[in-house]
């Protein structure tokens, strides 16, 4: 995984996100937040990253309400960051979003 360059990468994390919105009800997912996080992790590596944070969101609701603070709070504080970033980047017109969320990696930095 390592080496895979990023565009292989992020192709891979959406093929997983697509699986599991397919394999899985929307209302499984949605009543767990496990799920949620993992469907907002591989969404935010494939650049969707509104989905992502709507996961993510409903993640942190999830854990909340099973009185896992700190849980909770990580996935909220996740999602808040890729909205604020990602009305960032639209507001500033940026199309190559892997250098502000941390993702470039050599193979796919220009020569």
């Amino acid at each position: 995984y390592d080496n895979m360059l990023f565009d292989l990468r992020r192709k891979f994390h959406s093929l997983v996100a697509d699986w599991f919105d397919h394999h899985y009800s929307n209302e499984t997912i949605q009543q767990q937040s496990r799920l949620l996080a993992a469907v907002g992790y591989h969404n935010r590596r494939a650049a969707k990253y509104g989905r992502s944070a709507q996961c993510l969101e409903m993640a942190g609701l999830r854990a909340l309400n099973a009185n896992h603070q700190s849980t909770a709070i990580r996935f909220l504080n996740e999602a808040l960051d890729i909205q604020q970033v990602e009305a960032e980047i639209k507001g500033a017109g940026v199309e190559n979003t892997s250098r502000i969320f941390g993702e470039e990696t050599l193979g796919s930095m220009p020569t």
